[in-house]
């Protein structure tokens, strides 16, 4: 499998707990994969996003690949790690969400998608982690100590939010959801770091 596809199966493996919250929340397309963030972005108006200066400060904010680095990835996981595409994503898809991927040794992939949650008080995030513990049953776990809120989930992945930053971590063709979450954890933690 070529980098490329790699990187975009893992994209589709991350997204996967939000296609569940997407899902339950009602999205118009069953084919347009939703974070919790997604579901904000989803519901904003155009008066809730910021424009100009802000919107670009924002979209600095929740830039995969400055949250999570290629340095960071070889430190956690060992060995060295090159970023897929490139390393300032543009925002794309309906819920402006931001993808970064890296590949290192043995074909391992991580990908970071981040969102900004604009609801008010951070609804989409409480509902979005509402429906994953309703439909994931046990399987959305809380992590402390990481941003504001975090959950593991099945398929080597982590989800938190800082702020209005939503950030998703997974770990492509991870042994073990066991193996992986010191890991997760570790990548989440310095991603949080950065969030300001």
């Amino acid at each position: 499998m070529g980098i490329r596809a790699g990187y975009l199966v893992a994209a589709g493996a991350a997204v996967g707990l939000a296609v569940v919250v997407g899902l339950a929340l009602g999205n118009s397309s069953d084919n347009e994969p939703t974070s919790p963030a997604g579901t904000a972005a989803a519901h904003a108006t155009a008066g809730d996003r910021p424009s100009g200066a802000a919107a670009e400060a924002k979209d600095m904010s929740a830039n995969p690949c400055a949250l999570v680095t290629a340095s960071d990835v070889g430190q956690v996981l060992g060995g060295s790690f090159t970023v897929i595409e490139t390393d300032n994503p543009q925002v794309t898809g309906p819920f402006s969400e931001r993808n970064c991927g890296y590949t290192g040794p043995n074909d391992a992939t991580v990908q970071i998608q981040t969102n900004v949650d604009d609801t008010p008080g951070g609804t989409s995030w409480k509902a979005g982690v509402t429906v994953a513990k309703s439909d994931l049953d046990g399987q959305y776990e809380a992590v402390s100590g990481v941003g504001d809120e975090a959950y593991y989930s099945a398929s080597a992945t982590i989800s938190f939010h800082k702020g209005k930053v939503v950030v998703t971590i997974n770990i492509l063709g991870a042994d073990t959801n066991d193996t992986t979450k010191p890991q997760l954890k570790a990548l989440a933690t310095k991603a949080a770091a950065r969030i300001k």
